[in-house]
C-alpha cells in the first residue's frame, strides 16, 4: 500500500515534518509515522514550493474501514496544516480476522500427552470438559 501527501507551503518554514496517522472507523490509532520518525529531513522550504511524501508499507491490517489523517507541523510539534480523516478507506480479505493487525498466523497442532500425563516445559494450559464448557479456568506449567 502507499500514501502520498501533497504539501504547497505559502509561508516560510526552516524544517517542516510532514506525517500520516490510520485510524479505525471509530477513531482508535492503529499506525502514525512522519518524515522525522522516519529520519527523512526534508529541508527548508519557500513559499509556492511544493513537496510530495510516498509512504509505502505492508498493509497487514484487518478487514475494516479506516481513515488516514495527514498533517505537516514543526519538529516543535507546532502545526501548519492538518486534515483529519481525509482519506477512508476498507481492507477486504478473503477470510476473517479479529483486531486490526492480521498477523498471517499459521496453525500447527501436536498431540503431546494423554490423560494423566504430565505436560513439560512452558506453555499455557486450558482445561475443559467441552463445548460451551462453564470452567473459564487455565493454569501455566514451567518445569
Amino acid at each position: 500500500m502507499s500514501v502520498r501527501i501533497t504539501v504547497r507551503f505559502h509561508a516560510p518554514v526552516a524544517d517542516p515534518v510532514i506525517g500520516m496517522m490510520i485510524r479505525t472507523r471509530i477513531g482508535s490509532e492503529v499506525y502514525g509515522t512522519n518524515t522525522e520518525l522516519e529520519r527523512y529531513p526534508l529541508g527548508a522550504m519557500e513559499p509556492g514550493q511544493s513537496v510530495r511524501i510516498t509512504y509505502r508499507f505492508l498493509c497487514a491490517l484487518c478487514p475494516q474501514e479506516y481513515t488516514i489523517t495527514a498533517a505537516s507541523h514543526d519538529p516543535n510539534g507546532v502545526w501548519h496544516d492538518w486534515m483529519e480523516d481525509a482519506l477512508a478507506f476498507s481492507v477486504a480479505d478473503n477470510r476473517y480476522t479479529a483486531g486490526v493487525a492480521n498477523l498471517r498466523a499459521t496453525v500447527a497442532a501436536e498431540r503431546l500427552f494423554g490423560p494423566g500425563e504430565v505436560a513439560v516445559g512452558r506453555e499455557i494450559v486450558l482445561e475443559t470438559s467441552g463445548r460451551g464448557s462453564e470452567n473459564r479456568g487455565g493454569s501455566t506449567n514451567v518445569t
